[in-house]
C-alpha cells in the first residue's frame, strides 16, 4: 500500500492518494482497535506518512488540506494513528491561511 501511495503520488495524483488514505484509516484502525496488542499500527503509519508528507511540500490549497487533516481524525477509530503528524500538518494549514 505504501508503495502504491507513493506511485500515485508520484504520478502527480495526490487527491486519489488522500481519498485511498482516507479508506486506510478507516478500515486500518478498526483493525488496530480490534487487536488486543495494537498491532498493525506502525504499518498503517509507514503507509499514511507517505500521503502526510506529500501534503506538507505539496500546493495543494490550505483549506483543502486542512479538511482532509479533520475527516482523517474523525475516520481514526482509535485516535492516535499519525495523530501527533496530521495534528501538526492541520496547524500549519491554519497558521498559513490569510
Amino acid at each position: 500500500m505504501k508503495r502504491d501511495l507513493g506511485r500515485l503520488i508520484g504520478l502527480g495524483h495526490l487527491r486519489p492518494a488522500m481519498e485511498l488514505s482516507l479508506e486506510l484509516m478507516a478500515k486500518g484502525s478498526y483493525q488496530v482497535e480490534m487487536s488486543d496488542e495494537g498491532m498493525m499500527t506502525e504499518e498503517i503509519e509507514e503507509c499514511l506518512q507517505v500521503v502526510i508528507e506529500a501534503l506538507q511540500t505539496g500546493d495543494l490549497p490550505v483549506n483543502e488540506v486542512a479538511e482532509w487533516c479533520m475527516k482523517m481524525r474523525k475516520r481514526d477509530c482509535v485516535g492516535f494513528v499519525c495523530d501527533e503528524e496530521l495534528q501538526t500538518l492541520h496547524q500549519q494549514c491554519q497558521a498559513s491561511r490569510p
